[in-house]
């Protein structure tokens, strides 16, 4: 119950409280009303950001105060203490600078989560506030304000850095000694402070008034916000006094910490200090009411309207005077595939012996005999090609690393330095009627230069190089088509096929005619003509719009593909699409019209690679098939391929079997250095990912990175979104997104904090935080969270260690893989029933199991892609398509006592669902019901609905099991679980 609940009765509210805590041994509950966690649980529109609109410099290094102050400051002048001088350690030297980061100024950011005002007590701090010299970030406001209302919030940091006693206060001068004291805070303990241990970042508000004043204390605007932060709390006391007259000049003040004074340092790691998160002041007269700006009201970027696209044609008379397509020497695609020979040793010049076998595509390693991973690596493969030449001869090198060079009979046909993006060499000058010998030479990772980019990932050890996606012979005639991209309209039921072509030779238009094909029939399902103009270099193009007789849309749970073939008077090329849309709206995907909501996994193929049970796994067609049924089996529809690109065979199974990926470029630089990235390169890189990937329905996001931010990717994303004519969004990673309406990345671990417990879900924010404010609303895909690692046999990771003896000290393996599974599905249940995120995306489906290995997988036996049961029971549950969560966290409950459970349910389907929702309890480790309750229950079409159970808790003394399960006939059971014990006393907080 909230501390100002109204209690039934006729006692004085005072005396009821002053009864009830003497009878339970409690302190007594403070009259300030909590608002959540987060940065979304702040009010918003105080007198220092009205507009919800302040953008902090945050380059708090070492700038002037003039340089650092927010360019749309709406504040007159700030000062703080402790402030050093010249010549003195540059902690703090106005509010605005930090040392670290972290200036006095950063309380008024309205981001506890992620910004926050720091003092070492040794450097700069001076040993800690005292009442004499009491820490203080001061504010000149342009006017004079009464203070009705203000919040205070905990910073990110550690609990002992929580200011302990503490004022709000107002003057007319700002001057030392004319100051008054309009709120003190003079705590002796936790128990009596505002400021709880957890959960951090929380915000706290003070009231001069109680509910049934607050419309006259404050007028409509803050009352209509105020009764939305409360959600039906009443407030039956007002925490301070309304103060007699209007200040210009507020200051928060700190007087003691958590934290004892001292100088002294014992451990470096965690130095004594004070920290602070937040702090909103508000008049009735002051700021605005509204809360940040929104896109056309649309949490997700503008909705985008269906386009009617009518099929195009072509005048006969015009077709007739061009080439029929098909009448010349028509495309050969060659297979190098399989078997080469390579050697090791040499720079610029391949070796005289090549001997060891190697498999292709795969990673030097897998060489027999072996040759180690570093180095140069010569790869050599003999072809034959039948008499006569033809015009157009290219060797396609789908994806090697590193710095790829390519010699054919001796002659060098150029270099490519992406390593995860295509080469095309021009094989014509040195390619030979009857036998040829092709040459490919790479190198390790260290051969890369600068600015290119080679991978780099903080959390591998191993680069093996390798060819590792296949190579191809391409021959045709001088009417090379060099690309299609095929861009449906679903609700025209056209697909338009834009074509390119190099530059024409004689002057001469071409014709390309493109036939449309069922993949799973053969049945033509289009067909239609465009025309290439001669003019155009070093390239021209061409587009025509077919309409689709009998349209099937492609979608996770129909992958149905067509195949399209472009051919001109010499060339043929084929390639599949299928007919989707897929649009961000009001925060969440929309797939052909309807609400699609991401539910998935992360693939971090190139940690893999140095998994010892790897081998040639990922180049084996049926174990990647297998791969993506066990992830189609745990409901989910999603994934990212993470810091990592895998061979193209493994977009084409994803188009087959409905997986929807957001396609992550394999960058990782959380501290680049200048000269890291260069825009040129990477538009370079991404036009060539681009052009590679564009036909697959499976790809629905262009991930530019991960946890990166640097200006050089944002620059290379405006410049190449524009060639893919389907508009799909982008992920920036940790910076800004490019566009409105771009993916808010977020990658939020509860338990990267290891005093994190699983009942203080029940305390945090259900919006998920990201690297900045995504003030623009984007769309979030949540896809990293949890932070609870297990090796494959059960062991933590490096990562995870400390967490599991937090909260599991002395555990089995076995032990650890049961409450991994159900800490995760608790999480998923939490982030996915929030509805704040258009993806929730675990981390991760296929990584690696290896010592000193940060993160793993979920396997048992990954050569059989066999699932810990563990993670199979109770994560597959908590992905269900119609899911099911107790809302419920506390460890323990009263015995004897009533409570009220509510069981929310959500729907992601496009129909309506209609079933029973039963609520047991049973003994921990029995099948015996203790109890059991039974509710039918219907849930709307992408709806949510919430179903609450009142359930006496059972005799203490015994570890219980709380179960939701969500009953239909013919239909899986979904459950969700929280683990309990029943005992005769219960301390809160």
């Amino acid at each position: 119950m909230s501390p100002r609940q109204q209690l039934p009765g006729k006692l004085p509210l005072a005396l009821v409280f002053s009864c009830a805590f003497a009878a339970l041994n409690l302190p007594p509950v403070l009259a300030y009303e909590s608002l959540g966690a987060g940065n979304s649980s702040l009010l918003g529109g105080d007198l220092t950001d009205p507009d919800d609109t302040l953008k902090p410099v945050e380059d708090c290094g070492g700038g002037t105060e003039e340089a650092l102050r927010p360019k749309n400051a709406t504040w007159v002048k700030m000062t703080c203490a402790p402030a050093n001088g010249p010549g003195e350690i540059g902690h703090q030297q106005h509010p605005y600078q930090s040392w670290v980061g972290t200036p006095a100024s950063a309380i008024v950011w309205n981001m506890p989560e992620d910004k926050k005002w720091y003092v070492g007590f040794k450097d700069g701090g001076y040993g800690g506030p005292t009442d004499a010299k009491p820490y203080y970030l001061a504010i000149q406001l342009k006017d004079a304000h009464v203070l009705t209302h203000f919040t205070i919030a905990s910073s990110q940091d550690k609990p002992l850095r929580d200011p302990k006693t503490w004022s709000i206060q107002g003057s007319d001068t700002g001057k030392d000694g004319e100051w008054t004291d309009l709120y003190k805070c003079t705590a002796a303990d936790r128990a009596s402070s505002p400021f709880r241990e957890y959960p951090r970042c929380e915000t706290m508000l003070f009231t001069s008034f109680t509910s049934a004043d607050m419309a006259k204390s404050v007028g409509p605007e803050n009352t209509k916000k105020l009764l939305a932060k409360l959600n039906g709390k009443v407030l039956n006391k007002a925490d301070f006094a309304r103060p007699a007259k209007a200040y210009p000049w507020f200051r928060v003040v700190i007087y003691a910490c958590f934290n004892g004074n001292t100088m002294d340092v014992p451990d470096p790691s965690n130095p004594p200090g004070f920290a602070l998160g937040q702090l909103e002041l508000f008049s009735s007269a002051g700021g605005k009411s509204a809360g940040p700006a929104t896109v056309a009201g649309n949490k997700g970027g503008n909705k985008v309207a269906p386009k009617t696209v009518e099929p195009t044609a072509v005048d006969p008379q015009i077709l007739a005077a061009l080439p029929a397509p098909g009448t010349g020497e028509l495309r050969k695609t060659v297979s190098l595939d399989g078997e080469w020979e390579i050697a090791s040793g040499g720079g610029d010049a391949p070796p005289a012996q090549f001997g060891s076998k190697i498999p292709v595509p795969g990673l030097v390693d897998l060489a027999k005999p072996g040759l180690g991973e570093s180095g140069v690596f010569w790869y050599r493969r003999k072809f034959t090609v039948a008499a006569p030449l033809t015009a157009v001869a290219v060797i396609k090198v789908f994806k090697a690393m590193y710095t790829t060079r390519v010699f054919l009979n001796g002659k060098p046909l150029g270099e490519h330095l992406g390593n995860y993006t295509p080469g095309y060499f021009d094989a014509k000058p040195a390619i030979r009627e009857g036998a040829n010998e092709l040459v490919i030479r790479i190198a390790d990772h260290t051969s890369v230069p600068r600015s290119q980019q080679w991978g780099h990932d903080d959390e591998k050890t191993r680069y093996t190089p390798g060819i590792y996606d296949s190579v191809q012979l391409i021959l045709c005639g001088p009417q090379h088509i060099l690309r299609v991209q095929a861009v449906p309209a679903v609700e025209s039921k056209v697909v338009t096929v834009h074509a390119w072509m190099p530059a024409a030779t004689g002057g001469k238009d071409s014709r390309i005619h493109f036939t449309v094909r069922e993949v799973a029939t053969g049945k033509v399902a289009a067909e239609g003509d465009c025309v290439m103009p001669a003019a155009g270099a070093p390239e021209r193009t061409g587009f025509a719009s077919l309409r689709i007789s009998d349209c099937h849309l492609w979608s996770p749970e129909t992958p149905f593909l067509y195949e399209l073939e472009a051919r001109s008077q010499s060339d043929v090329l084929k390639t599949r699409f299928g007919m989707r849309s897929l649009t961000f709206e009001d925060g969440h995907a929309v797939l052909n019209g309807k609400p699609c909501f991401l539910r998935g996994t992360n693939v971090t193929l190139y940690r893999f690679f140095e998994d010892p049970q790897r081998a040639a796994l990922p180049w084996t067609e049926t174990w990647v098939r297998q791969l993506f049924k066990a992830y189609r089996d745990l409901y989910w529809n999603a994934l990212r391929f993470s810091i990592s690109f895998p061979p193209e065979k493994w977009y084409e199974i994803a188009d087959e079997m409905g997986l929807l990926v957001q396609d992550e470029f394999p960058i990782w630089n959380m501290y680049p250095k200048p000269g890291d990235f260069d825009a040129a390169n990477l538009e370079q890189e991404f036009t060539e990912w681009m052009q590679e990937r564009w036909n697959h329905p499976c790809v629905i996001i262009w991930d530019a990175c991960n946890e990166t931010g640097v200006p050089e990717i944002a620059t290379a994303i405006g410049k190449v979104r524009g060639l893919d004519f389907s508009n799909r969004v982008w992920d920036n990673g940790w910076a800004q997104a490019e566009r409105v309406g771009d993916i808010f990345e977020s990658h939020h671990y509860h338990y990267k904090d290891v005093q994190f417990k699983p009942h203080y879900l029940g305390r945090v924010p259900k919006t998920p935080k990201g690297s900045y404010r995504n003030t623009d609303k984007n769309p979030v895909i949540l896809n990293e969270y949890g932070w609870l690692w297990l090796n494959r046999d059960g062991s933590p990771t490096t990562l995870t260690a400390e967490v599991y003896n937090n909260l599991l000290p002395g555990g089995t393996n076995s032990q650890r893989q049961q409450l991994h599974a159900k800490l995760l599905a608790q999480q998923t249940e939490f982030w996915r029933h929030s509805r704040e995120c258009a993806g929730v995306l675990e981390f991760c489906g296929l990584g690696y199991s290896r010592p000193g290995g940060q993160t793993s997988d979920h396997w048992t036996d990954v050569t059989k892609l066999t699932w810990e049961p563990e993670f199979y029971k109770y994560v597959k549950d908590s992905f269900a398509p119609v899911g099911v969560m107790i809302e419920a966290y506390e460890p323990e409950y009263l015995a004897g006592a009533a409570r009220d459970f509510p069981v929310s349910i959500i729907n992601d389907l496009s129909l309506p669902w209609e079933g029973s929702l039963r609520l047991r309890i049973t003994k921990a480790g029995e099948s015996a019901v203790v109890k059991e309750e039974v509710k039918p229950f219907k849930v709307g079409p992408a709806g949510a609905t919430k179903v609450t159970f009142k359930i006496t808790i059972p005799p203490a003394g015994a570890d219980y099991v709380l179960e939701a399960a969500l009953m239909k006939a013919g239909q899986p059971v979904a459950r969700s679980y929280r683990d309990f014990k029943s005992a005769t006393s219960v301390q809160p907080r």
